[in-house]
């Protein structure tokens, strides 16, 4: 059975698939799934995962790791043409803090459920939206502002070194 690892040194161009997954409950939707693809002959959704994923084009770049230490900054521009993601923001809700995650596989692995992924974003900064496409800034879960670790208070019975 083929896997993404093993098919992926022989990719060419245009044949692998980005996911993305927007986890909307926080602020009271639900999931919105998306995947980098649409194909104006037959705009189909696809099954991952055992979930439903419609075509959405979107552009995200920034994912690669350097090697000087720093965790990447990713940015996602997404096609908001059915305003979905705009409405959450007129809402009040600036989507800042709410979950992302991104996997990447192949048109031919979408059956076989085999992905690179997930990676787990969050996101940190809307920077644009014009009614057309919304941008956003990502960032690791663990470089946010005001982070602390652990997310909770120490006591300690809980936490017996302090």
């Amino acid at each position: 059975m083929a896997t993404i690892e093993s098919v992926s040194a022989g990719l060419e161009f245009g044949q692998s698939i980005e996911l993305i997954e927007i986890n909307l409950n926080p602020i009271g939707g639900g999931f919105y799934r998306i995947y980098n693809g649409y194909d104006p002959s037959s705009p189909t959704n696809i099954s991952f995962k055992g979930v439903d994923w419609n075509p959405n084009p979107f552009v995200s770049e920034g994912w690669e790791k350097d090697g000087t230490g720093k965790t990447p900054r990713p940015i996602v521009t997404i096609a908001d043409y059915d305003g979905i993601l705009l409405a959450e923001i007129v809402n009040g809700d600036d989507l800042i803090g709410l979950e992302l995650k991104r996997y990447e596989t192949t048109k031919d692995l979408i059956a076989s459920n085999s992905a690179y992924g997930p990676e787990t974003w969050l996101i940190n900064q809307k920077q644009e939206a014009d009614g057309f496409s919304i941008k956003f800034n990502l960032a690791s879960p663990l470089d946010q502002k005001n982070k602390k670790l652990p997310n909770r208070q120490m006591f300690k019975d809980k936490f017996p070194a302090l």
